[in-house]
């Protein structure tokens, strides 16, 4: 062997054990946002084989995905809204839903008289 294929050899086993060095375990982990760990155990109990089978259905993942999908974007909505003053309050939420029905429609009705009608 010449001594530029060794040279080269050896440098790619040392970058390779400097790269695994740097890998941690994750055990256990399905996903993490951030520093939050979603579990496989928090995942699976979302997933259960009990109901359609929905894997059959156009675009539908697998339980598991589908379950830890909402895990992930439940984790970065609660994270958001922390990051924006928080979750709002039901009145908050009511103010903006009146709001947007009457910029939106046009509507002089809202609230639940507007849902309901």
């Amino acid at each position: 062997m010449s001594l530029k294929k060794l040279s080269v050899a050896a440098v790619a086993a040392v970058l390779s054990v400097v790269g695994l060095s740097a890998c941690t375990s994750k055990v256990g982990a399905a996903a993490y946002v951030g520093s939050q760990k979603i579990s496989d155990k928090t995942v699976g109990s979302y997933a259960s084989s009990v109901g359609p089978d929905l894997t059959k259905a156009a675009n539908a993942g697998s339980p598991r995905v589908n379950a830890l999908n909402e895990l992930i974007q439940q984790d970065l909505f609660t994270k958001s809204l922390a990051a924006t003053g928080g979750v709002p309050n039901e009145s908050a939420l009511q103010a903006a839903h009146d709001d947007a029905i009457t910029m939106l429609v046009g509507s002089d009705q809202v609230g639940d008289a507007y849902d309901k009608a």
